[in-house]
């Protein structure tokens, strides 16, 4: 069985071009979102209406009108948007989330961070970086010219002219001013948008079972349906309440997506994770989804099926256009790329390929190609349409008969054809929303001035995905970022717990003055809090010492216990043996 999975990897590995190249591994998704949401993706396209489901990748913003919100998933970090925010993902792959807040408010969740990994956010003034796992809120008002970063757990640094400052658990940085902002530490406050964040997030309080946490979208699962395990396939995943025709790859759209091409974006609100990762099978008349063996960091593909038509297919004789069919690789199906690639991506896409009889693996192939195949015109793939409503009805013997297409490109449109298929390539791109543009403030955007067109108004405005270049500098001492009107705060209120001067009793002080004097007393308070850290993690580690030991020492008490008890137990039985012997040999000679 082992030698069958290295043929079929490296048949796989055949398909690929030879000017193959790396592709990421790891894709976001905006999962959830309410009201006008724009997402930006090509800038030959420019911003286009947002679905759920949608791959968020490197070089892709995502916009929310004024009174929407959106949520955006990268396997265990979750990032909600408020409304007339924009957010601009410069880098988003393997080992790094990079991501710059234009303006607007996010709050993001991070579940668990691996060694070496980065999480950065940035704004106009300040770049930032996630060190914990934790709940953060970024704002940006793009008008003020002001930034703030605010941990209710977990830790940050800020990047600043005198190196990095440490954010903790229950402070407000607050940078401001142009060309050279200045920063101040203020008190964390929440607010109602952090409080419907927080309700998102009692989604993610439980750890998955069958699958990693850094499969995107592995949140739904456990909601939407039911896992089971199968003798031949494992465990397996069965969605619950679909239509009575429904199969995989069927209820959604197809998006030409860079670097991949062709994607798929399903239409279900579980649909991210079982259409990117693993594979389907019919089991009990039921489809199950088979996520294979569980590894660490799955790797992403943007849709796991196999293609059939062309110019050889009668069916698409008969019908007087180019139509264009696929249906769900089976487990035990190898995955074929039709972008380049490099052979290692696709070896980790198929280390979830599971060994079946030969028998069941030929059964199963041919259900998913006859029970599951969907087909539509050509051209319903360039406009973007939803399947079910354009799809072609195909008869299983002429499902049975389709020729399998070992190179989609030929068949799929080209990038070109999607350009030429969008209006928004033909406009000529716009001047940059000025900070002059009327106020669009909701109730939610506490602060909040004046807001640009939306791109839904302004198509042609194209993000910058530039970093900032600038460094702030400490505040000089008593210095304060402007004051706001306090009817401009709105729904803010204050931190539960102590004030920050009362937490800050005992400890160095934050750095709030420039010059060798703010410096030595950064340093000073960096170094009380590498010794605190040193402390926590002595103490901890000695803790665990000494469980160890009591577990251990109470180990050998019951050892020993046990062993003077069957001890004893013999004894008693050997004493008793000896008793009985006597007693029948008094009896023998009693008898004679």
């Amino acid at each position: 069985m082992r030698a069958l999975a290295v043929l079929l990897l490296s048949l796989a590995a055949l398909a690929v071009p030879a000017a193959a190249q790396e592709v990421p591994g790891r894709v976001g998704r905006l999962a959830w979102f309410d009201g006008n949401v724009a997402l930006y993706q090509d800038p030959e396209r420019g911003w286009e209406e947002a679905y759920p489901n949608w791959p968020i990748t490197s070089r892709n913003s995502v916009w929310t009108d004024p009174g929407a919100r959106a949520e955006l998933q990268v396997g265990p970090i979750a990032v909600r948007m408020d409304e007339a925010s924009q957010l601009d993902v410069s880098r988003l792959d393997d080992t790094t989330f990079d991501a710059t807040l234009e303006r607007g408010t996010a709050s993001v969740s991070v579940h668990r961070l691996r060694g070496g990994e980065l999480v950065r956010l940035s704004t106009t003034q300040a770049t930032f970086r996630l060190q914990e796992t934790g709940r953060y809120r970024l704002d940006a008002d793009a008008e003020r010219g002001e930034s703030r970063l605010t941990v209710f757990s977990g830790a940050a640094q800020l990047e600043t002219t005198q190196g990095s400052v440490h954010i903790r658990e229950g402070d407000s940085v607050v940078v401001w001013g142009d060309p050279r902002p200045s920063f101040a530490f203020e008190d964390a406050y929440v607010t109602d948008f952090d409080d419907w964040a927080m309700s998102r997030d009692e989604r993610w309080t439980r750890a998955p079972e069958y699958v990693s946490s850094e499969m995107t979208g592995y949140v739904d699962l456990d909601e939407w349906g039911e896992w089971s395990r199968d003798p031949a396939y494992g465990v397996v995943w069965y969605p619950r309440r679909v239509p009575e025709d429904w199969a995989p790859y069927r209820y959604g759209r197809w998006a030409y997506v860079s670097p991949w091409g062709w994607t798929w974006v399903d239409s279900e609100p579980w649909g991210y994770a079982p259409f990117h990762y693993g594979r389907w099978v019919q089991l009990h008349d039921r489809w199950a989804w088979s996520p294979g063996r569980r590894v660490e960091r799955p790797v992403w593909a943007p849709a796991l099926v196999g293609f059939i038509g062309g110019s050889n297919w009668s069916f698409s004789v008969t019908t007087g256009s180019p139509v264009v069919g696929w249906y769900p690789l089976a487990p035990s199906e190898p995955y074929r790329p039709w972008y380049r690639a490099s052979q290692a991506y696709v070896n980790q896409v198929n280390i979830t390929v599971i060994n079946v009889p030969q028998r069941l693996a030929r059964e199963h192939r041919e259900w998913n190609r006859e029970r599951a195949l969907t087909a539509v015109h050509r051209r319903a793939l360039l406009e973007q349409r939803p399947v079910e409503q354009a799809r072609i009805r195909v008869p299983p013997a002429i499902a049975r008969s389709a020729p399998s297409v070992s190179s989609p490109t030929s068949l799929l449109p080209s990038p070109r054809e999607v350009r030429e298929a969008h209006p928004e390539s033909r406009r000529q791109p716009l001047a940059r929303p000025s900070a002059s543009a009327p106020a669009a403030r909701g109730p939610s955007s506490p602060g909040a001035s004046a807001t640009p067109p939306p791109p839904a108004t302004n198509p042609a405005y194209r993000p910058s995905f530039s970093k900032p270049s600038v460094a702030p500098q400490a505040a000089p001492q008593g210095a304060a970022p402007p004051q706001r009107n306090p009817l401009e705060r709105g729904n803010r209120r204050a931190p539960a717990g102590e004030p920050r001067q009362e937490r800050e009793r005992g400890k160095a002080p934050a750095p709030q003055a420039a010059g060798p004097q703010g410096q030595r007393a950064e340093q000073e308070r960096q170094r009380a809090g590498r010794e605190a850290e040193q402390n926590r993690a002595r103490a901890a580690q000695e803790a665990q010492q000494r469980a160890e030991q009591e577990r251990q020492r109470a180990g050998r008490e019951a050892e020993q216990n046990r062993a003077r008890a069957a001890q004893e137990t013999q004894q008693r039985a050997e004493q008793e043996r000896q008793r009985a012997g006597r007693e029948a040999e008094q009896n023998r000679a009693r008898a004679a």
